[in-house]
């Protein structure tokens, strides 16, 4: 058959063409007028797997395709698990049973009457906990084992027909928009309000239901990282608490500082006690000098007893002086000390020159000036002897300083490195218990999603 054919059979066979078209449509029209209508709406969500932001890094890191496709599988997962699902219907039966009458933004006029043939009033009343949305779901679910069997229950949460069953539920549509951070959701149902809240509903607890996986991941972690921390914590003060009980029972403040003290200390005094040498050698030759040249004339003999018991006291005064200059360094006491050694000493002068005012040596030098001489180096000999006494206590003093401080000095630098390690090991398990907290933070900030359209 040829094209112009066609047109021909066609031409003549039109109106039988037409008639059966307006048939079809009847028959259509009548088969389909009392189908309930239905109602499609759709959310979106922003993620922010992908690219969003978190308060451990305000910078955009490497992103990772396979871990961001396992995110959103377990995002949408999540949404569609059974146990979401289940929740979702029972908070829209919450909702419902917080109305009075229909309301077109929640439920339309022949579903209420549904819901009410599902939830008579007594049941309602022993469920509902008005303000409380979780202690009602707990009745309701407590209702729904317990009577699990129950022609109510099977018709309220397992029918197909119930827009609380999971079998209705289950018909959400989940997927991600291209390679952005938004998933989409949608859902059909007979009554827009019931298609809407679910929706609404859907949002809150999928989000919630993350949050709690996060948040109940990152615990763990948490508090282990806490513990860890608490215990380092303990060990530190414990060994910054042995190092302060070595301190306070050796007395050492600052141990560098002490034993640089102590070396400067026993510096000069070997340096005073060398010069002292050096002037009870100068005062013994002079002695001695002096001694021969005496005993030539035997006049050593004549010195009275008073002169003798002057100059002893003279050395005694000289030993305390000593003392008090090399030990206690009081100013006072010192003072006093010298001054009464210069007036014994200025007694003593004037005994000698006064009884061997007109004596003569041998030499024909006189006697009081000899005396006198040697009164004189004697007595730098006695306070030569005298410090020299000091210094050898004060060098037998510093001998035992060493001894003692050469051994806490070590001990000093091992409680130090236990402190140090103990103190990095805290600091490392702090350091790793606050990065665990900003990421719980950061996934508990990033599973709250933004609803962009519903």
């Amino acid at each position: 058959m040829s094209l112009v054919q066609f047109f021909r059979v066609l031409n003549r066979n039109l109106n039988l063409f037409l008639l059966c078209s307006i048939v079809l449509a009847v028959v259509v029209f009548f088969l389909t007028r009392n189908l309930p209508k239905e109602y499609q709406s759709e959310t979106e969500v922003y993620t922010g797997i992908a690219s969003g932001l978190n308060v451990a890094s305000v910078e955009n890191s490497a992103l990772d395709f396979f871990a961001t496709s396992n995110e959103y599988d377990n995002l949408i997962n999540i949404i569609q698990s059974k146990q979401t699902l289940v929740e979702v219907g029972e908070r829209l039966l919450y909702r419902h049973m917080m109305l009075d009458s229909a309301d077109p933004r929640f439920i339309s006029e022949e579903n209420w009457g549904h819901f009410r043939y599902k939830m008579p009033q007594e049941l309602e009343d022993s469920l509902l906990v008005p303000g409380s949305m979780n202690e009602t779901l707990e009745n309701i679910r407590e209702y729904k084992q317990k009577n699990y069997d129950s022609y109510l229950v099977k018709l309220t949460f397992e029918d197909g027909g119930s827009p609380y069953s999971y079998k209705s539920i289950q018909r959400i549509n989940v997927y991600r928009l291209q390679n952005s951070d938004l998933i989409k959701i949608s859902y059909t149902w007979s009554d827009p309000g019931i298609v809407q809240s679910t929706l609404e509903i859907l949002n809150d607890v999928f989000t919630d239901k993350m949050a709690q996986i996060k948040m109940g991941q990152s615990s763990d972690v948490i508090e282990y990282f806490q513990e860890q921390v608490k215990l380092a914590s303990q060990r530190l003060q414990v060994a910054e608490t042995k190092l302060k009980d070595f301190r306070i029972k050796n007395r050492i403040i600052n141990y560098q500082e002490q034993t640089k003290s102590i070396a400067t200390l026993k510096e000069m005094m070997e340096d005073e006690y060398q010069k002292e040498l050096a002037v009870k050698a100068a005062a013994e030759a002079s002695v001695q000098k002096l001694e021969k040249q005496l005993e030539l004339n035997k006049e050593i003999i004549k010195f009275s007893d008073d002169i003798l018991e002057k100059r002893k006291q003279l050395a005694d005064l000289k030993f305390k002086i000593a003392q008090l200059e090399v030990y206690y360094k009081d100013a006072r006491e010192l003072e006093k000390l010298k001054n009464e050694a210069e007036r014994l000493e200025a007694s003593l002068n004037n005994t000698v020159e006064k009884r061997y005012q007109y004596g003569k040596t041998t030499e024909g030098v006189p006697l009081r000036d000899v005396l006198q001489e040697w009164l004189s180096y004697t007595l730098a000999l006695d306070e030569a002897n005298a410090r020299l006494e000091v210094f050898e206590t004060r060098k037998t003093y510093f001998r035992s300083v060493y001894d003692e401080f050469a051994p806490l000095g070590s001990e000093i630098a091992r409680m130090e490195r236990e402190i140090a390690v103990e103190e990095r090991h805290y600091l490392e398990l702090l350091h790793s218990m606050n990065m665990a907290m900003m990421r719980q933070q950061s996934e508990t900030l990033a599973t709250g999603g933004l609803v962009v359209t519903v």
